[in-house]
Order: C-alpha cells, then structure tokens, then sequence
C-alpha cells in the first residue's frame, strides 16, 4: 500500500497475477512526500537532500525496463491536504525523468499519506490488477485519516495488494502508525535513522519488488481409478442360482455382495 528527496516515497507496482518477472508485468507508481517535515536534519544534512542522494538505489536498473510514475504530495501549498499531485505517468525509461523531478520539489505542506497511497492504488487500477506500494515516510498522517485502515480495505478489495514501508528517522511512536500499513498488506516494514540505514532499506526493497514469489504448488492429482463393469442379472427369483461377473478391480481385495435395495 500501502510507497524521497522532498518525500515519503512510495512505489506501486501492479502486475501480472503469475509468477513471471515482475520487471516485466508490474507498473510503479513513486509516491514522494514533499511535506515541510522533510527539511529536518540527521547529522546535519537535510532529509530531503539525503533522499534525493539514495533515490537511484531504489529505481536501480529495473526502471528502464518497467512502467514506473511518480506522484507526489505536499510539495505545493501550505496546509493543504488535497495537495497531492501526479508529475508523471507510468512510462518505461522514466528513472532519469523522476530524479529530475525529485530534485526541484521543495518541501512545503502537510502530509496526506493516506489520500496519496489511495490516489495512487487507484491510478494503478488495483482492484483489478496485482499492486505494490513502497512507502518512505519521515513523519506520519497529519491529515486525519487513518493509512491503517486504508491499507486493510486496500488489502480486501485489491488484488494481491502489497504494501512495503520504510520509516526515515521517525519516533518509535511513529514508527507503529507506519509497520501497520506493510504489517495489514503482508508486506516488510524498515526503519532508516541515517543516510546510509536508507540506501540499505531502499537496496532491500529495490529486491523484494523486483523479485518474482514462489509459484503456488501444483496440487497433488488425483489418483486414477480403474473402469469398473459389473454383469448380473436385472432380477432373480429367490434361492436361484444365477451369474455375476466384473471386470477391472481396484485392489487385490476386490469382492462382490448382494444386500438389500437401496443399503
């Protein structure tokens, strides 16, 4: 569900209901948070800055070849929850085109995280296709809607909807509002307190969404029965004798009875 320079970034990733590549099947939709939280330090350096250094480690090469977007929020206007804004469709080769775009967001308002893994699940179409969001988040939902809740209806009514968070220098408080999201989608949960704590997550999660799940196992067919005939008469009178005959037996213990109709 539930998906980084000015940002929470958060990937979707929607594709095919197989086992196959995912670098094949899935779009990515990067969801940043542009939030005024993101200009808050760790060891004197920006938030901001340290995600727009480590974004590459995240795209990584399976960028070029995938359908990724980039949604952000946050990153226009003061106090506004509905700021949430799609600066690039799902396109192949779009990994240079959303560093770029990283790099002039300014972080500037609120963080309306859940509306923004919502717009974005939908822009993926998740109810109908196979959907991934990865979230980098320095701060949580400051616009009064619980992303916990969001991420279990998103897990109900999607298909095979996942959501991977990382918490980037967050409280520990903070950080339960967050696990939740990845904790309700069956997805992993990271917590980055430095520069090099989020390249490690974001290397982590570049791995798990590029990575094809094992294939469900085959079941077990079921065993073929040998045909079976039974010859005998329609009727028979009582205490005369008459023939019965079969052919095909399932074991070696095989017999023939005569019990009452209908036992």
């Amino acid at each position: 569900m539930k998906r980084l320079a000015a940002c929470l970034a958060s990937c979707i990733f929607a594709g095919s209901v197989s086992a196959q590549s995912l670098a094949e099947s899935e779009d990515v939709m990067v969801v940043f948070d542009g939030s005024n939280s993101m200009w808050g330090q760790i060891d004197g350096t920006a938030k901001i800055e340290i995600a727009r250094q480590t974004m590459g480690r995240l795209l990584g090469s399976w960028a070029d070849e995938r359908r990724v977007g980039l949604m952000a929020y946050g990153h226009r206007r003061r106090g506004d929850c509905g700021d949430i804004e799609l600066l690039l469709p799902p396109a192949a080769g779009n990994g240079a085109a959303i560093r770029e775009a990283i790099s002039g967001i300014t972080p500037t308002g609120k963080t309306p995280l859940t509306d923004a893994v919502e717009q974005a699940a939908r822009n993926l179409s998740y109810t109908d296709r196979p959907a991934t969001v990865v979230l980098i988040s320095d701060g949580v939902e400051s616009c009064e809607r619980n992303p916990c809740e969001l991420a279990s209806e998103l897990e109900r009514t999607g298909v095979g909807f996942t959501a991977h968070v990382v918490g980037f220098g967050v409280s520990e408080g903070e950080a339960g509002t967050l696990s939740c999201i990845a904790e309700e989608t069956g997805g992993q949960y990271f917590t980055a307190g430095t520069a090099d704590q989020l390249g490690d997550a974001l290397d982590r999660i570049a791995t798990a969404v590029t990575t094809a799940p094992e294939p469900e196992p085959e079941p077990e067919p079921e065993p073929e029965l040998p045909e079976v005939t039974l010859k005998a008469p329609e009727t028979a009178l009582t205490g005369e004798a008459f023939a019965v005959s079969w052919t095909g037996t399932v074991s070696g213990n095989d017999f023939v009875t005569i019990v009452p109709a209908g036992a």
